[in-house]
């Protein structure tokens, strides 16, 4: 009898232990996965592993989508909406955060070479031209969203097969992407407008803004990239953190908007302010204040006119 009880009690406690180590099993199968805009996505060694091309198609499009969403929520007290997209916590770090972390820690790198090249050497996944004065890191996807799925050296997985996402590797890339540093003002090879250019030797700031035409929401869209870089002692430019606070107007003969918003990272500052009017063509302003220290307020303008006029 007492055998029987005994034996009773260590199959209740073995029976316990494989529940818990189930529930825990489950549980780690749910913190390596992750789910994306109805996609259930595999996390597989630190990188995200998509059944098909298809499902990842469908993960940009809703974070593309979602960016457009949050665009329109910006219009509470004519604020532009802060449209970065960013992943769900997770245990995943992705090319986009390397970007961001590097970016925060620059200016502690470029005050002598054996500094930057320890730097270059922390950060060997990102692009370093070496073009004339720029020597900044830059991202080595051209599509930023794909840049926040792709893991830590540029690859993502597509049922269980690597795929190298990274596709810059040269300064002409930067220049057609419209990243890299104007050798003069208003020189630019991208289909962008460049409004403000600003240098004052260890400060340089300049804007360009994009004609993205009508959105499916029937809103103006215009797309300002705001870019800046810092000079270090090297005599080197630098991207770094930084802050800018923009006021935007968009005027023409039926509508007067006003939009302002403001960020707070690494070059460039991405706003895609929307304008409530039926005609696509108009005079835009804008001004910026511009940081990190003190700050610097600047403005320029443009007249944008009728399509293929």
């Amino acid at each position: 009898m007492r055998n029987n009880i005994l034996f009773l009690i260590l199959f209740s406690f073995l029976f316990v232990s494989c529940v818990n180590s189930l529930d825990d099993q489950k549980d780690s199968l749910q913190e390596d996965n992750l789910l994306l805009f109805g996609e259930n996505i595999l996390v597989e060694d630190g990188t995200l592993n998509f059944k098909d091309e298809n499902s990842l198609k469908l993960v940009l499009e809703g974070m593309k989508q979602s960016q457009g969403i949050l665009q329109l929520k910006g219009e509470s007290q004519n604020l532009i909406a802060n449209t970065d997209y960013i992943l769900p916590d997770n245990k995943f770090r992705s090319m986009y955060d390397l970007y961001e972390k590097a970016s925060e820690e620059a200016y502690l790198y470029y005050n002598d070479w054996d500094s930057y090249n320890l730097f270059k050497k922390k950060y060997s996944n990102l692009y370093f031209p070496e073009v004339g004065d720029d020597y900044s890191a830059y991202l080595p996807i051209s599509n930023k969203d794909l840049a926040k799925l792709a893991n830590v050296e540029g690859y993502i997985k597509i049922d269980g097969k690597m795929i190298d996402c990274k596709d810059v590797d040269s300064y002409e890339d930067l220049d057609s992407l419209g990243w890299s540093i104007p050798s003069e003002a208003g020189i630019r090879k991208s289909n962008s407008v460049e409004i403000i250019h600003y240098n004052n030797g260890k400060d340089l700031v300049w804007v360009d803004v994009f004609d993205l035409g009508y959105s499916i929401h029937g809103t103006y869209l215009l797309k300002i990239e705001v870019n800046f870089r810092e000079k270090g002692f090297l005599g080197i430019w630098y991207n770094r953190r930084a802050s800018t606070n923009i006021k935007a107007w968009f005027k023409n003969e039926s509508s007067n908007v006003f939009r302002m918003g403001g960020k707070e990272k690494f070059s460039s500052h991405d706003y895609s302010p929307y304008f409530d009017t039926p005609l696509p063509y108009g005079t835009f302003k804008m001004d910026l204040v511009y940081g990190p220290l003190g700050g610097y307020v600047l403005s320029g303008s443009h007249f944008f006119p009728l399509p293929n006029k």
